[in-house]
């Protein structure tokens, strides 16, 4: 038989950092290096930007608040008596999201409102709510939502969604809400802009965004929901199921948004979604709440809500 060469094992060596502490360091004073070392771990952690997303045993999803600086380019567009006008491009997870933003020129530090518009609308919509704050020192930030106008994005539907979540991969629904997260962060980093004062507006799907991502950082300081609502989707026997139910549902993360304030506005005669969405939506949040029915024959923002819409985010801003 020929004989088996005996398996060597391979020197265990050390690493540079453990060379220099058994070196330099005194066993005495080890304590001491390892609260440091301790110290220099949690300052990465604090201080360092995470890309953290888990969804929880609820089913609520989670992102980071700790996202670091946003990269971004500016296109000036055009002026007019009340507003500078840019056209705003950012990175958002692989994807190029397109916003624009209108600027109050007054001199000093703003509000801001970052404007989801509902499926198929486009940040263009944002002037409508530039013409209604005009005057009242808010600046708008509306975006190109992903797979609508210059914002590339596929809808992935129901059952591509559910495959990304079980293999704990982001899918589109809460992407949305990461590309308003990181409208916030845009707006925080701009010197004009008081990251204290940043309310989040959504129409129809936008609002459903706006209140995901509203719950998801509690720097925002309100959310408005307009002609919008939670999916009221039945629950499953499967958890999994169940898990991933509630995370793409705003029913489920509008209770989190308290102490913050969330208003809803709802027509009773809404031709796209009924009334009863909302309500129910509203049914879920805690206070402070509030919930405006109007009567106007149309989906999204109309004259009839208009006014109370400038009251509210007004006075929400500033208390």
């Amino acid at each position: 038989m020929s004989k088996q060469k005996k398996e060597q094992r391979r020197p265990i060596k050390l690493t540079k950092i453990e060379e220099y502490l058994l070196d330099n360091v005194e066993k005495k004073h080890l304590l001491a290096s390892l609260a440091i070392v301790l110290a220099l771990i949690a300052f990465y952690y604090l201080t360092i930007p995470q890309k953290i997303f888990y969804v929880d045993v609820n089913g609520i999803a989670h992102y980071s608040q700790n996202r670091g600086p946003i990269v971004f380019s500016e296109k000036f567009l055009s002026d007019d008596s009340d507003y500078s006008i840019s056209e705003i491009s950012f990175n958002s997870n692989g994807t190029k999201v397109y916003g624009k933003l209108w600027v109050p020129k007054k001199t000093g530090r703003h509000g801001a409102i970052i404007f989801l518009p509902g499926a198929g609308g486009l940040k263009e919509a944002g002037i409508d709510y530039a013409n209604l704050f005009k005057g009242k020192n808010i600046a708008i930030f509306a975006l190109d939502q992903r797979g609508f106008g210059q914002t590339i994005g596929d809808s992935q539907g129901f059952d591509a969604e559910y495959a990304s979540f079980l293999q704990g991969k982001e899918y589109q629904s809460v992407l949305f809400a990461y590309d308003a997260l990181r409208s916030f962060d845009y707006l925080s980093q701009r010197q004009d802009i008081d990251s204290s004062k940043i309310a989040i507006v959504g129409e129809s799907l936008g609002g459903r965004n706006a209140i995901i991502a509203a719950a998801m950082d509690n720097r925002i300081k309100m959310v408005v929901g307009i002609s919008t609502g939670g999916y009221g989707l039945p629950l499953s026997n499967n958890l999994n199921a169940t898990r991933f139910i509630r995370s793409i549902d705003p029913d489920a993360y509008v209770p989190l948004i308290s102490p913050r304030r969330v208003v809803i506005f709802h027509s009773e005669n809404d031709n796209l979604q009924p009334y009863s969405i909302g309500l129910r939506t509203f049914n879920y949040a805690k206070e402070p709440k509030q919930m405006v029915k109007v009567y106007c024959k149309s989906h999204g923002l109309c004259s009839d809500m208009s006014g109370i819409v400038v009251d509210q985010i007004v006075k929400g801003l500033n208390p």
